[in-house]
């Protein structure tokens, strides 16, 4: 029998990976909060719902049309809802734990939903996502608790048009392995409202990076192929050109597997 000597216990009463033990304060509020036993129906409980639902929607600037859902339920109930609202017709799935495979699981069920992509990454890593055709929604779970792996997800800065108007936003995401193994990665990419990720403008921006796409003056080319004069129009051509967006990424990935490992 292996016993773990106190000195090395948590203070808080866990060990390993899990939810965060509950403060008395937390108890005390919940116990003084005049909801509690009352009817989904009535006043109170209402307008709680009400200034959660606002609030949320005021600090991550959400555009016109777009509403905060809450729900009493499960994973399970927020996955089902999460399938009906936020996939057109594919999406890609990063399953390192038991949350985001249960995503990936009750997507590949919708029968109105082509079969998803699921990047799997074994317990204590995790996967990063890849722009992928066909793609229009790439979920990415933000804590997964059952293996103590954690994604930080910050938005930097916001996109806008020439209008001024945010149209979306530029975000950073840092691979954190809170309870297994030291921090992994970084990936920074744009996140259009009404659209997702900005995959054309990730391909293109590695491409530049790895020196698979070429920046002629104001024009971007591709093996002596105009792509667009400017980021804007060639993105454009790869969401009209699937075909080339395949190619320019294959190119990508060649080199990057023919680069030396240091």
């Amino acid at each position: 029998m292996i016993v773990i000597p106190d000195n090395l216990k948590p203070k808080d009463g866990r060990f390993g990976s899990g939810p965060t033990k509950v403060r008395p304060e937390q108890v005390a509020a919940l116990a003084a909060a005049r909801e509690l036993g009352t009817s989904h129906r009535q006043p109170p409980v209402k307008d709680l719902v009400r200034r959660i639902r606002t609030g949320l929607a005021e600090l991550f600037s959400l555009p016109n049309g777009f509403v905060v859902s809450l729900g009493n339920g499960g994973t399970t109930a927020f996955w089902e809802a999460a399938i009906f609202g936020l996939i057109q017709e594919r999406s890609q799935h990063l399953s390192f734990g038991e949350f985001s495979a249960r995503f990936a699981t009750l997507a590949g069920r919708a029968p109105w939903l082509k079969e998803p992509s699921v990047i799997k990454a074994e317990p204590g890593t995790h996967p990063l996502p890849r722009a992928e055709a066909g793609v229009d929604a790439y979920a990415l779970t933000h804590n997964e608790t059952s293996t103590g792996v954690r994604m930080d997800i910050r938005r930097k800065d916001a996109i806008k048009d020439t209008a001024g108007n945010a149209i979306g936003s530029h975000v950073k995401v840092k691979i954190v392995k809170n309870k297994v193994a030291p921090p992994f990665a970084e990936a920074e990419f744009d996140i259009i409202f009404n659209y997702g990720i900005n995959k054309e403008g990730s391909v293109l921006d590695v491409g530049i990076e790895n020196g698979v796409v070429e920046k002629k003056g104001a024009w971007l080319q591709f093996t002596g192929e105009l792509i667009g004069q400017g980021k804007d129009a060639a993105q454009k051509m790869l969401a009209e050109k699937p075909d080339l967006a395949k190619k320019i990424i294959d190119a990508i990935l060649t080199k990057r597997d023919a680069a030396p490992v240091v």
